[in-house]
């Protein structure tokens, strides 16, 4: 008895640090500026980037503006080198005519760029109330 307390524990903590984890990395997507690759309604995945990460142009990342706290999600257009070691990035939304992107805000300094999108957790169809189950666990590119 007490075997099985302790299994159903440690398999309790295991589920709770794996859905506050998803949670935690996880980002919904309020507007059509990356259709066709994302949805509105779409929740994606996001893994954390070290400083040492590379990015790459056609990346999807999540980065913030300025000293503002709000995560953008666009993808990397165009990078510019401006030291030897230090770059710039351009991010444009796929469906740039409803993008608010570099054209507006400028370019993002590397230090700003905080996660790779990298999967689709599941989408919701506001209009029909339901699950996109086509889009469940769709990887990103």
């Amino acid at each position: 008895m007490m075997k099985r307390v302790v299994n159903f524990g440690i398999a309790t903590a295991f589920t709770t640090f794996v859905v506050l984890y998803i949670v935690k990395h996880s980002y919904y997507i309020s507007s059509e500026s990356m259709f066709p690759t994302l949805y509105t309604g779409d929740v994606v995945f996001a893994y954390d980037v070290s400083a040492k990460s590379e990015i790459k142009s056609n990346d999807v990342v999540a980065f913030t503006v300025n000293d503002n706290s709000k995560m953008y999600v666009k993808r990397v257009k165009a990078l510019c080198y401006v030291k030897a070691d230090s770059c710039i990035y351009f991010m444009s939304g796929d469906n740039s005519s409803h993008s608010y992107d570099s054209r507006y805000f400028g370019w993002i300094q590397r230090e700003k760029i905080r996660k790779k999108v990298c999967l689709v957790l599941w989408s919701w169809d506001s209009e029909t109330h339901r699950l996109r189950m086509n889009r469940f666990l769709k990887n990103v590119k």
